[in-house]
């Protein structure tokens, strides 16, 4: 003989102990998700410190020395700088994607938003966050043209003077401009489509449909 219990959940109705451990599993998983996130900010902030630190060191050698030729070598390091960067914060945006949308789940579930940084908190300060990610990107596009600049007139002038190896100082001036700055755009560009394909992803494997863009 079937029990009460039974006859619910065959009806569609859910069983008390597995939707509340459902929902102390997605809670756990947004908070080690938040966690996440900070752990790679963090990240991302000591390694571009100790970028910035190696390139003024490089500066103040060359300074110091006279020895030009380290100038040649702005492209490569500003392109590894840059591209961790995009890298990290690839990740950082598909987390918070994903974040966003185990917030969304819970606080439905709940009906109480619970925890609400990424969806709600976030989004108060897009205004601010659109400046700053603009500015953010004009800083990082002078200092992609700017060492490339330094770069080529160092390798245009080592050529001029004669040096043995001059012709292949500037071609590796030119792979590192050519291949760096391209990978360091795409991936800065494409952190936020991965972010929206994130989102999508995850509210289709939860059976949500995916909110459409407001006109």
């Amino acid at each position: 003989m079937n029990s009460p219990q039974a006859g619910a959940q065959k009806a569609g109705n859910p069983n008390p102990e597995n939707e509340k451990l459902i929902n102390e599993s997605l809670i756990a998983e947004c908070r080690d998700m938040g966690d996440r996130i900070v752990t790679l900010l963090n990240s991302l902030d000591r390694v571009l410190g100790a970028g910035l630190l190696l390139i003024a060191i490089t500066a103040t050698v060359v300074a110091a020395t006279g020895n030009t030729y380290f100038l040649m070598l702005l492209p490569f390091a500003v392109s590894i700088v840059l591209l961790y960067h995009a890298f990290i914060n690839n990740d950082i945006k598909s987390m918070g994607a994903y974040k966003k949308v185990l917030e969304e789940v819970i606080a439905d579930k709940l009906g109480s938003p619970v925890i609400l940084w990424e969806s709600k908190v976030v989004k108060l300060g897009k205004k601010f966050n659109r400046i700053y990610q603009n500015l953010y990107f004009a800083i990082f596009a002078l200092a992609l043209v700017g060492s490339a600049w330094i770069a080529l007139a160092q390798a245009v002038t080592t050529l001029r003077q004669g040096h043995e190896h001059a012709i292949w100082y500037l071609i590796g001036t030119l792979l590192s401009i050519g291949v760096g700055y391209p990978a360091v755009v795409i991936g800065a560009v494409r952190a936020d489509k991965n972010a929206i394909e994130t989102e999508k992803a995850v509210l289709t494997a939860l059976g949500r449909a995916p909110k459409q863009p407001s006109p």
